[in-house]
Protein backbone atom coordinates (compact mmCIF):
# COMPACT_ATOMS: atom_id res chain seq x y z
CA UNK A 1 0.00 0.00 0.00
CA UNK A 2 1.33 3.44 -1.15
CA UNK A 3 0.41 6.71 0.96
CA UNK A 4 0.51 10.19 -0.19
CA UNK A 5 -0.37 12.65 1.95
CA UNK A 6 -1.19 16.54 1.22
CA UNK A 7 -0.28 19.49 2.97
CA UNK A 8 -1.43 22.92 1.32
CA UNK A 9 -2.73 26.27 1.72
CA UNK A 10 -5.78 25.73 -0.97
CA UNK A 11 -8.78 25.64 1.63
CA UNK A 12 -11.81 23.51 0.89
CA UNK A 13 -13.83 26.13 -0.85
CA UNK A 14 -12.16 25.65 -4.28
CA UNK A 15 -11.78 22.82 -6.55
CA UNK A 16 -7.50 22.28 -6.47
CA UNK A 17 -7.77 19.52 -3.57
CA UNK A 18 -10.32 17.30 -5.41
CA UNK A 19 -8.38 18.42 -8.88
CA UNK A 20 -4.86 16.93 -7.00
CA UNK A 21 -6.91 14.04 -5.84
CA UNK A 22 -8.41 12.73 -8.41
CA UNK A 23 -5.12 12.91 -10.61
CA UNK A 24 -3.49 10.73 -8.29
CA UNK A 25 -6.35 8.36 -8.41
CA UNK A 26 -6.27 8.32 -12.02
CA UNK A 27 -2.31 7.52 -11.94
CA UNK A 28 -3.18 4.58 -9.04
CA UNK A 29 -6.56 3.45 -7.86
CA UNK A 30 -5.13 1.79 -5.09
CA UNK A 31 -3.65 4.73 -3.36
CA UNK A 32 -3.94 5.80 0.27
CA UNK A 33 -4.32 9.85 0.05
CA UNK A 34 -4.46 11.02 3.61
CA UNK A 35 -5.00 15.36 4.31
CA UNK A 36 -2.86 16.76 6.63
CA UNK A 37 -4.12 19.69 6.24
CA UNK A 38 -5.43 22.05 3.67
CA UNK A 39 -5.78 25.09 5.74
CA UNK A 40 -2.36 26.28 5.95
CA UNK A 41 -2.40 30.19 6.47
CA UNK A 42 -1.81 31.26 2.78
CA UNK A 43 2.37 30.99 1.83
CA UNK A 44 2.57 30.81 5.41
CA UNK A 45 5.91 28.21 5.51
CA UNK A 46 6.74 28.72 8.74
CA UNK A 47 2.90 27.39 9.84
CA UNK A 48 3.62 24.79 7.10
CA UNK A 49 6.61 23.25 9.03
CA UNK A 50 5.16 23.19 12.48
CA UNK A 51 2.04 21.34 10.76
CA UNK A 52 3.89 19.10 9.04
CA UNK A 53 6.51 17.97 11.74
CA UNK A 54 4.27 17.14 13.95
CA UNK A 55 2.26 14.55 11.52
CA UNK A 56 4.82 13.04 8.98
CA UNK A 57 6.36 11.00 11.65
CA UNK A 58 2.93 9.06 12.18
CA UNK A 59 3.37 8.15 9.09
CA UNK A 60 4.94 4.73 8.13
CA UNK A 61 8.14 4.72 6.01
CA UNK A 62 8.36 5.53 2.51
CA UNK A 63 5.24 7.53 2.79
CA UNK A 64 5.04 10.36 -0.11
CA UNK A 65 4.35 14.10 1.18
CA UNK A 66 3.37 16.35 -1.48
CA UNK A 67 3.84 20.19 0.21
CA UNK A 68 1.48 22.24 -1.61
CA UNK A 69 2.15 25.63 -0.20
CA UNK A 70 3.83 28.70 -2.13
CA UNK A 71 4.13 26.31 -4.75
CA UNK A 72 4.57 29.38 -7.45
CA UNK A 73 4.19 28.46 -10.82
CA UNK A 74 7.26 30.06 -12.73
CA UNK A 75 9.91 29.62 -15.18
CA UNK A 76 12.68 30.04 -12.62
CA UNK A 77 11.04 28.28 -9.81
CA UNK A 78 12.68 24.43 -9.10
CA UNK A 79 10.76 21.89 -7.87
CA UNK A 80 12.45 19.48 -5.45
CA UNK A 81 11.89 15.46 -4.36
CA UNK A 82 13.72 14.95 -1.09
CA UNK A 83 13.80 11.19 1.19
CA UNK A 84 14.61 12.36 4.83
CA UNK A 85 14.11 9.82 7.82
CA UNK A 86 12.67 7.58 5.33
CA UNK A 87 10.45 9.63 3.79
CA UNK A 88 9.90 11.57 0.55
CA UNK A 89 8.94 15.06 0.30
CA UNK A 90 7.96 17.18 -2.96
CA UNK A 91 8.01 20.96 -2.79
CA UNK A 92 9.34 23.96 -4.28
CA UNK A 93 12.53 25.09 -3.67
CA UNK A 94 11.24 28.08 -1.31
CA UNK A 95 12.61 27.15 1.52
CA UNK A 96 10.39 24.86 2.68
CA UNK A 97 12.44 22.27 3.42
CA UNK A 98 15.44 23.87 5.27
CA UNK A 99 12.44 24.33 7.96
CA UNK A 100 11.46 21.00 8.15
CA UNK A 101 15.53 19.99 8.43
CA UNK A 102 17.75 22.75 8.96
CA UNK A 103 20.44 19.60 9.00
CA UNK A 104 20.27 19.96 5.48
CA UNK A 105 21.10 16.11 5.50
CA UNK A 106 19.09 14.68 2.73
CA UNK A 107 19.55 11.15 1.71
CA UNK A 108 18.33 11.95 -1.84
CA UNK A 109 17.66 15.19 -2.92
CA UNK A 110 16.84 16.17 -6.93
CA UNK A 111 15.75 18.94 -9.16
CA UNK A 112 12.50 17.28 -10.54
CA UNK A 113 12.75 17.44 -14.38
CA UNK A 114 10.59 19.54 -16.28
CA UNK A 115 10.47 20.24 -20.12
CA UNK A 116 11.52 24.08 -20.98
CA UNK A 117 8.71 24.20 -23.40
CA UNK A 118 6.07 23.25 -20.61
CA UNK A 119 4.12 26.01 -19.61
CA UNK A 120 3.08 25.19 -15.37
CA UNK A 121 0.07 26.71 -14.23
CA UNK A 122 -0.51 24.45 -11.32
CA UNK A 123 2.53 23.34 -10.12
CA UNK A 124 1.56 20.51 -7.29
CA UNK A 125 -0.74 18.77 -9.44
CA UNK A 126 1.58 18.86 -12.85
CA UNK A 127 4.79 18.49 -11.19
CA UNK A 128 4.36 16.40 -8.12
CA UNK A 129 1.31 14.13 -8.46
CA UNK A 130 3.53 12.56 -11.41
CA UNK A 131 6.38 12.25 -9.52
CA UNK A 132 4.51 10.63 -6.49
CA UNK A 133 2.48 8.25 -8.39
CA UNK A 134 6.05 7.12 -10.06
CA UNK A 135 7.09 6.78 -6.48
CA UNK A 136 4.35 4.77 -5.73
CA UNK A 137 4.44 2.39 -8.51
CA UNK A 138 8.07 1.65 -8.27
CA UNK A 139 8.73 1.49 -4.42
CA UNK A 140 12.36 1.23 -3.78
CA UNK A 141 12.95 0.10 -7.14
CA UNK A 142 12.38 4.24 -9.00
CA UNK A 143 15.38 5.39 -11.37
CA UNK A 144 16.44 8.86 -9.49
CA UNK A 145 17.14 9.79 -13.08
CA UNK A 146 14.05 9.54 -14.33
CA UNK A 147 13.07 12.19 -11.95
CA UNK A 148 15.36 14.61 -12.13
CA UNK A 149 19.50 15.23 -11.29
CA UNK A 150 21.00 15.74 -8.16
CA UNK A 151 20.98 18.84 -6.22
CA UNK A 152 23.73 20.37 -3.95
CA UNK A 153 22.32 23.84 -2.63
CA UNK A 154 18.89 24.41 -2.21
CA UNK A 155 16.80 27.78 -1.06
CA UNK A 156 16.86 28.30 3.11
CA UNK A 157 15.37 30.26 5.49
CA UNK A 158 15.75 30.88 9.18
CA UNK A 159 13.66 29.71 11.75
CA UNK A 160 12.15 31.78 14.16
CA UNK A 161 14.60 30.94 17.16
CA UNK A 162 13.74 31.42 20.82
CA UNK A 163 16.75 34.73 22.53
CA UNK A 164 17.89 34.51 26.08
CA UNK A 165 18.19 38.33 27.35
CA UNK A 166 19.56 38.55 30.97
CA UNK A 167 17.31 36.41 33.24
CA UNK A 168 14.50 36.02 30.49
CA UNK A 169 13.72 33.97 27.62
CA UNK A 170 11.71 35.49 24.72
CA UNK A 171 9.83 33.19 22.77
CA UNK A 172 7.38 33.62 19.84
CA UNK A 173 4.43 32.81 18.51
CA UNK A 174 4.85 30.10 15.58
CA UNK A 175 0.76 29.04 15.28
CA UNK A 176 -2.81 29.15 16.42
CA UNK A 177 -5.03 26.37 16.46
CA UNK A 178 -8.46 25.15 15.45
CA UNK A 179 -8.64 26.00 19.30
CA UNK A 180 -7.17 29.56 19.19
CA UNK A 181 -4.38 28.31 20.91
CA UNK A 182 -1.45 30.27 20.70
CA UNK A 183 1.79 27.17 20.35
CA UNK A 184 5.26 29.21 20.65
CA UNK A 185 8.72 27.99 19.52
CA UNK A 186 9.80 27.08 23.25
CA UNK A 187 10.93 23.89 23.37
CA UNK A 188 10.38 21.87 26.67
CA UNK A 189 13.99 20.53 26.87
CA UNK A 190 15.02 24.19 26.37
CA UNK A 191 13.29 25.31 29.20
CA UNK A 192 14.13 22.72 31.00
CA UNK A 193 17.59 22.93 30.77
CA UNK A 194 17.52 26.77 31.36
CA UNK A 195 15.38 26.63 34.63
CA UNK A 196 17.63 24.41 36.62
CA UNK A 197 16.05 25.30 40.11
CA UNK A 198 14.70 28.43 39.63
CA UNK A 199 11.03 29.77 39.76
CA UNK A 200 9.65 31.18 36.65
CA UNK A 201 6.62 33.68 35.38
CA UNK A 202 5.24 33.56 32.26
CA UNK A 203 4.13 37.11 30.75
CA UNK A 204 1.45 37.18 28.26
CA UNK A 205 0.04 40.56 27.78
CA UNK A 206 -0.86 41.61 31.32
CA UNK A 207 -1.39 37.82 32.17
CA UNK A 208 1.51 35.98 34.44
CA UNK A 209 1.45 32.38 34.78
CA UNK A 210 3.85 30.56 37.05
CA UNK A 211 2.92 26.76 36.26
CA UNK A 212 3.49 25.12 33.08
CA UNK A 213 0.60 21.55 32.88
CA UNK A 214 1.24 18.56 31.00
CA UNK A 215 -2.46 18.19 29.75
CA UNK A 216 -4.84 20.69 29.33
CA UNK A 217 -6.85 18.05 32.57
CA UNK A 218 -4.57 18.77 34.96
CA UNK A 219 -5.72 22.23 35.56
CA UNK A 220 -8.56 20.68 37.24
CA UNK A 221 -8.13 19.09 40.74
CA UNK A 222 -8.66 15.46 41.45
CA UNK A 223 -11.73 16.55 44.25
CA UNK A 224 -13.04 19.72 41.64
CA UNK A 225 -16.10 19.70 39.33
CA UNK A 226 -14.61 20.13 35.76
CA UNK A 227 -16.85 23.01 34.58
CA UNK A 228 -15.88 24.91 37.01
CA UNK A 229 -12.57 25.95 35.12
CA UNK A 230 -14.10 26.09 32.01
CA UNK A 231 -12.88 29.15 30.42
CA UNK A 232 -9.49 29.01 33.13
CA UNK A 233 -6.03 30.78 31.10
CA UNK A 234 -3.22 27.90 31.24
CA UNK A 235 0.04 27.18 30.08
CA UNK A 236 1.20 23.38 28.92
CA UNK A 237 3.74 21.28 26.96
CA UNK A 238 1.74 20.37 23.98
CA UNK A 239 2.05 16.91 22.60
CA UNK A 240 5.02 18.52 20.16
CA UNK A 241 7.26 19.73 22.99
CA UNK A 242 6.00 23.37 22.43
CA UNK A 243 4.89 25.83 25.49
CA UNK A 244 1.70 26.32 24.35
CA UNK A 245 -1.33 29.67 25.95
CA UNK A 246 -4.43 27.47 26.20
CA UNK A 247 -7.59 28.39 27.41
CA UNK A 248 -9.08 25.84 29.17
CA UNK A 249 -12.40 24.25 27.05
CA UNK A 250 -13.66 27.15 25.62
CA UNK A 251 -15.28 27.33 22.60
CA UNK A 252 -13.39 30.20 20.13
CA UNK A 253 -16.83 30.63 17.85
CA UNK A 254 -18.63 32.05 21.38
CA UNK A 255 -16.90 32.68 24.45
CA UNK A 256 -13.65 33.18 22.81
CA UNK A 257 -10.14 31.43 22.62
CA UNK A 258 -6.37 32.48 24.05
CA UNK A 259 -5.50 34.32 21.16
CA UNK A 260 -8.48 36.61 21.02
CA UNK A 261 -8.99 36.92 24.50
CA UNK A 262 -5.20 38.10 25.01
CA UNK A 263 -5.25 39.54 21.25
CA UNK A 264 -2.42 37.37 20.57
CA UNK A 265 -1.38 36.66 17.09
CA UNK A 266 1.59 35.25 15.00
CA UNK A 267 4.89 36.44 15.68
CA UNK A 268 4.12 38.00 18.81
CA UNK A 269 6.34 37.91 21.60
CA UNK A 270 6.25 35.42 25.06
CA UNK A 271 8.65 36.27 27.95
CA UNK A 272 9.68 33.65 30.32
CA UNK A 273 11.10 35.27 33.31
CA UNK A 274 13.11 33.54 35.60
CA UNK A 275 13.19 34.51 39.59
Amino acid sequence: MSIVTLTTDFGTKDFFVASIKGSLYSLNPNLTVVDISHEISPFDLSETAYVLLGAYGSFPQNTIHIIGVDATSSIRQKYLLAKKNGHYFLASDNGILSLLFPDLAFDLLLEIKVPKEKMIQFATKEVFVPVAGYLAQQGDKFQPQKIGVPLKQIVTKTPINTQIKGNQLVGTIVYIDHFGNAITNIERSFFLEILKERSFLIRVRNHTFDQIFNLYSEIVPLDQNDSKFHGKAMCLFNSSGKLEIAIYKSNPQTVGSASSLFGLLVGDNITIEFV
